[in-house]
């Protein structure tokens, strides 16, 4: 089986540093993830392409165009979050076609299952009007094409939590695992506790002493 190409697209850069909260540019924040995300794909047999790998400003236009030369069987945005309200808190990722859907789907299990801290705020519909709302990544693209919202910088508690680098690893292998999963739809299966348990039960009651 040949590698599936993946294309992972660092947010910002450059002279567009993005969100700015406490001295932290969030393009070092979704470079820093992309960049392990890249390494776990890497890790799962993937061929893993990058729109940046280090601080320059592609002009959105441009990201388009390397993905429809590319032609990946996804692109996926990396960003980091912030709104006035300093109290909101989670992830969230943004598509807008049904193939776009599915994958949002496996991204939202895989980084929830593995980040006991971070919650879910779901998967979020960008809508092609008004155009002032329009994302250009997720609608001028062809291939299934989302954006991860790693978490708020807007919030203090998420702002640290994007600065360990252990929950940036948790956070960049659960973006991983869905992307793997949706391109190899058989590579992983999320394990039912339940089911497992229920295994289990009926293995020990089939033993005799």
């Amino acid at each position: 089986m040949e590698p599936k190409r993946i294309l992972i697209d660092p947010g910002h850069g450059g002279r567009k540093p993005g969100a700015v909260r406490k001295g932290v540019l969030e393009k070092d924040l979704n470079l820093s993830i992309a960049l392990k995300v890249r390494d776990f794909l890497i890790n799962m047999d993937a061929e893993v392409r990058m729109v940046r790998t280090s601080d320059v400003d592609i002009p959105l236009r441009t990201r388009v165009k390397i993905e429809k030369a590319l032609r990946p069987e996804c692109i996926v945005s990396i960003h980091c979050n912030a709104v006035k309200n300093p109290k909101v808190r989670g992830y969230e990722v943004l598509y807008c076609s049904d193939e776009g859907q599915e994958l949002s789907e496996f991204l939202d299990m895989y980084i929830g299952g593995g980040n006991e801290e971070l919650k879910s705020r779901g998967i979020k519909y960008n809508p092609p009007e008004p155009r002032s709302n329009r994302l250009m990544i997720l609608h001028d693209t062809v291939s299934p094409a989302v954006i991860v919202e790693c978490e708020f910088m807007s919030n203090s508690a998420g702002l640290k939590w994007l600065l360990n680098e252990e929950n940036q690893d948790s956070m960049a292998l659960g973006i991983a695992r869905g992307i793997n999963s949706y391109v190899n739809p058989v590579a992983e299966e999320p394990v039912n506790e339940e089911q497992e348990k229920e295994k289990e039960e009926t293995s020990d009651g089939g033993n005799s002493d």
